[in-house]
Formats: structure tokens, sequence, C-alpha cells
């Protein structure tokens, strides 16, 4: 379901800002009006008539980015990340899924790329820093994760200069 009101978009950010570090989450204020003029879709899934979680997507033509994904600490494995997941790339059957993770370094970075290979997902070895969120935040290193077949590179230079652009607000696509 697609979040249409104040009061559901504050719950969903709420998981959102309990699911990442500030240098991986918009302000809550960027988000916000990203959302409220209609470039980000914020879809989401229930568990006990709660939100339990939740989705920002951005349409591309010819693919669809998800900036975050998060599912409330509460309801975490109980098969809801993937059903929503699940929803996702039925909606998008026809387009490429694109999505970031931090390169497999440590325990849990390793399982939530397991978690989304088994969601069918696939791990580029393309890259990037992503641009700065925040002022005075850590860079973030990142690959991307992706639906279909293997990105090639002008496949990823494409898809990085319209996700800089569009969703960073990011002319400069060196990182």
């Amino acid at each position: 379901m697609i979040i249409e009101n104040e009061k559901d978009f504050r719950i969903a950010y709420r998981i959102l800002e309990d699911s990442f570090i500030p240098a991986e989450l918009k302000p809550e204020d960027n988000l916000h009006t990203q959302w409220h003029n209609g470039e980000v879709i914020l879809e989401y899934i229930t568990s006990d008539d709660k939100i339990a979680g939740v989705i920002t997507l951005w349409e591309f033509s010819d693919f669809v980015f998800v900036e975050n994904f998060a599912v409330k600490k509460e309801v975490r494995n109980k098969g809801i990340g993937a059903k929503l997941l699940k929803i996702i790339t039925d909606k998008y059957i026809d387009k490429k899924i694109i999505l970031e993770v931090e390169p497999p370094q440590n325990e849990i970075q390793k399982r939530r790329i397991g978690f989304y290979e088994r969601n069918g997902f696939l791990l580029s070895s393309f890259g990037y820093i992503q641009p700065p969120l925040r002022e005075n935040c850590e860079d973030v290193p990142l690959l991307l994760m992706h639906t279909g077949k293997s990105l090639s590179e002008f496949e990823f230079t494409h898809i990085k200069k319209d996700i800089f652009r569009t969703v960073y607000k990011c002319d400069n696509i060196t990182g």
C-alpha cells in the first residue's frame, strides 16, 4: 500500500530512522518534501493493522530504485520484509529493480545481501560512494543489487547518473 497521509508518513519515517544511521537516511524534512511533491513513493506493509515495513521507491523510465527499505525491529525475521519485496517485484516485473547495500565486510552486511539474494536480487560488482545526505556524515561505500540480468558497465553508468541527479540531487557522479 502507498503512504498517502501525514500521519502514516511520520510512522514510516520513524521505522526508517530506527533502521538507518544518519549518513544513510535523508533528513525527515527532505524526504517529506520529495514525498509531498510526488518524487518518491513510500510503500508499506502492515502487521496487526499497524505499519510494519516501509520501502522508498523512485520510478525511472527503465528501472525502479529502492532508496530505503526497513522493517520494524519488533517484527523482523517473520517474513514481512520478504512479503514487501515480493509486492514490489511483482508490481515492477517489467523493470529492473535497483537497491544499494554496503559491501559484505561483516556478518550483518553478509546476511543482508543473502536476504536480498534469496528474494531474487543479484549482487553487482559495481558500486560507488553515496553522496552526503547530511552535513558532517561519513562516506558510505555501496554496491548495487538488482533484479533481472547482470548489469553491464553501460547500464551501471546510466543508472548511477539517474540516481545521483534525481535521488541525491548531485551532478558529480565520480564517487
